[in-house]
């Protein structure tokens, strides 16, 4: 049986009616840095066998 794994992107700086989307220049804030580095760190231990 296979499991999906969805990971939600992490927190920018840009907050509020607008939504980035692929906007350049918006990029993670240090809450969504963290976010990435513990969502990584949780995903490291599973054994992914693709992405």
């Amino acid at each position: 049986m296979s499991t999906l794994l969805l990971v939600r992107h992490g927190l920018t700086a840009m907050t509020g009616p607008m939504l980035a989307g692929r906007t350049p220049g918006i990029h993670l804030d240090d809450r969504g840095l963290a976010q990435a580095r513990a969502a990584a760190a949780r995903v490291a231990v599973l054994p992914v066998a693709g992405v």
